[in-house]
């Protein structure tokens, strides 16, 4: 991914004050933010991908297992914030970004678990393609009890 924006790093700032569930007046910060820099849909699209896409060193998790690493809990904060700040994007935008959103929560024991919350919570906003997505995660995740419950929920009734 090429160099961030110069005009990129007020927003990339605001990522790390997304609280497990962003209050009003941080999503609306997030959103005047994108909408001020050039191609803010466009950065988070392409943060997302390459969040999704991950650090080609594989660690092993507590059981012994090797899984990519994606996001730790030294970034897992300004994560959870970029996930949040798709909620910001116009419908095309947000649309294009959930597959990366979805790829992060199928990632489980190898991503922190609120970034993982946060991807369910977002495709739950994202209407049909969010939906769609969610019913993917549903029919494949094979996570703890409380992330199907979680899919589920998100899917609503």
């Amino acid at each position: 991914m090429a160099r961030l924006p110069a005009a990129a790093g007020p927003f990339v700032a605001h990522l790390d004050g997304a609280a497990p569930t962003p209050t009003a007046a941080w999503s609306a910060r997030a959103g005047v933010l994108l909408r001020e820099m050039p191609d803010g849909h466009r950065l988070v699209h392409d943060l997302l991908t390459a969040v999704a896409a991950g650090d080609p060193a594989d660690h092993a998790d507590a059981s012994g297992d090797f899984e990519p690493r994606w996001v730790g809990s030294d970034n897992g904060i300004t994560v959870r914030g970029l996930l949040w700040s798709a909620c910001a994007l116009d419908a095309a935008a947000a649309g294009a970004a959930v597959p990366a959103i979805a790829t992060a929560a199928t990632l489980g024991r190898a991503v922190d678990e609120r970034a993982v919350n946060a991807a369910i919570d977002v495709l739950g906003r994202r209407g049909p393609p969010g939906e769609a997505a969610l019913r993917e995660l549903q029919r494949t995740v094979q996570g703890p009890p409380r992330r199907v419950r979680r899919i589920a929920a998100a899917i609503g009734p």
